[in-house]
């Protein structure tokens, strides 16, 4: 019986031997493992840092963007109104010229007529 368990021993021995090598080359798998992740948390360090680079860069950009559209937006405030402007002097521009030929004056016969009152007022011709 003594001799049945000292086999046993030994190949349980032999066994566990085998499981600290094998139990080893994990380790060793698992360290390279580690240095790799190791490597790998530095580069996302790194990638976190220039983002965040970005992101305040991105930010001024949003903020002058911002200060752009402020500008656009009175511009065209200022475009409307032109527009409105422009187009109160040409209703007032055509009621001038509604007048002036509902008076019997040609616009295109106004610098004649000019000249003509000139001459009989004995003035010198207007310089143009």
């Amino acid at each position: 019986m003594s001799e049945g368990n000292g086999v046993d021993i030994a190949a349980v021995y032999q066994l566990l031997t085998e499981v600290a090598r094998t139990v080893a080359g994990h380790d060793r798998k698992l360290d390279a493992q580690d240095r790799k992740l190791d490597a790998q948390d530095r580069k996302l360090d790194a990638q976190d840092r220039k983002l965040n680079e970005i992101i305040v860069v991105v930010n001024g950009h949003t903020a002058k963007l911002d200060e752009l559209a402020a500008v656009v937006n009175r511009h065209d405030l200022r475009l409307q109104e032109l527009t409105t402007d422009v187009a109160s002097l040409r209703e007032t521009l055509t009621h001038y010229h509604a007048t002036v030929l509902g008076h019997g004056v040609l616009y295109s016969e106004l610098e004649e007529r000019v000249r003509r009152i000139e001459r009989h007022l004995r003035l010198e011709p207007a310089q143009n």
